[in-house]
């Protein structure tokens, strides 16, 4: 072989090793389905479902059983039900229950932290985003975590965690319009969950103010028996207005991600900024059951997908 031939073979073999680089969309296809990035979605999953048992639990001891309290006493065959003393004991319930719900609820805060910041760090890995400590704050080891729960997450369920996004149209997209486009499909799977719970929240409270409005002539309540079943309302009424102020927070923060993501100007930056307010989104979270997502998981697929085909085009 003479010179000539050899420095030929060099650059064929040059070139054909440019052409087999892989695109930011090829390597983001493969960080997202790797085994790290599994073991955070999976962990983060399985906090998210701790505290939803927690919330169960919140609402049973905290909404349900008072007002249960509040209709018994107002059977007339119920009679030692109507005893003082009972009703001073229902009262002491109630409001150790107050207490009870917000030493509950500042777990469950602390347990969407863990998970939001999970799903953080994994976004910033798959997107291939350097971490920036005054955007998000410093960096925190938590893998000790993420290990500890994704032993306890089942295993048939790990193959629901491949393929979040959908890259298959998006090879020759530059980095930048590739994470864009995929925050966008994340605002858009948010902000469809977010009309849900709306729409279940506002069934649930109209619909109890007028289950209330109907019986309340049936009982024949005096004032007294009025009063002591108020009370035993309290719960309740902290629990709606608490809920109420993140979904408010929530439907404020949604605005902001929506602007960000449609800003002509978008930028690294950018990306860094709306990953915050991902992160910010996801901590103050309303919780939905688990059961519920069930129910509407071929639904939200498919919204999923829709948004995904819809962001493609219109980038």
């Amino acid at each position: 072989m003479n010179r000539q031939q050899l420095r030929l073979g060099v650059v064929y073999l040059g070139n054909n090793l440019k052409n087999k680089e892989m695109t930011f969309t090829e390597e983001l296809q493969k960080r997202q389905n790797d085994k790290n990035s599994i073991k955070r979605l999976a962990a983060q999953r399985r906090i998210y479902s701790k505290a939803k048992e927690i919330n169960y639990l919140i609402f049973g001891l905290v909404v349900l059983i008072p007002i249960v309290m509040s209709v018994l006493t107002t059977i007339p065959s119920l009679v030692f039900l109507q005893n003082p003393n009972v009703t001073l004991l229902f009262h002491a319930y109630t409001v150790f229950m107050v207490f009870l719900q917000y030493f509950l609820t500042t777990h469950i805060e602390k347990m969407k932290k863990y998970a939001a910041y999970i799903q953080l760090e994994s976004d910033m890995r798959v997107f291939d985003l350097k971490w920036n400590d005054r955007l998000l704050g410093p960096k925190v080891d938590d893998t000790e975590l993420v290990v500890k729960e994704f032993d306890k997450f089942p295993k048939k369920d790990l193959s629901d965690l491949n393929n979040w996004y959908d890259l298959s149209k998006l090879e020759k997209k530059k980095k930048e319009e590739v994470i864009r486009i995929c925050q966008r499909q994340n605002l858009q799977w948010n902000s469809t969950l977010y009309k849900r719970i709306n729409i279940g929240f506002n069934i649930l409270i109209w619909g109890s103010f007028g289950i209330f409005v109907f019986i309340i002539p049936f009982l024949k309540l005096n004032m007294a028996q009025m009063i002591n079943s108020a009370v035993n309302f309290i719960p309740l009424i902290t629990w709606i207005l608490d809920v109420n102020k993140n979904y408010q927070k929530n439907k404020n923060i949604l605005d902001e991600l929506k602007k960000l993501i449609s800003d002509k100007k978008y930028s690294n930056i950018s990306a860094l900024i709306i990953e915050a307010k991902f992160t910010e989104y996801r901590q103050n979270d309303s919780l939905i059951p688990d059961c519920l997502y069930s129910l509407f998981r071929k639904k939200d697929n498919k919204i999923h997908q829709e948004a995904q085909t819809f962001t493609i085009n219109d980038h």
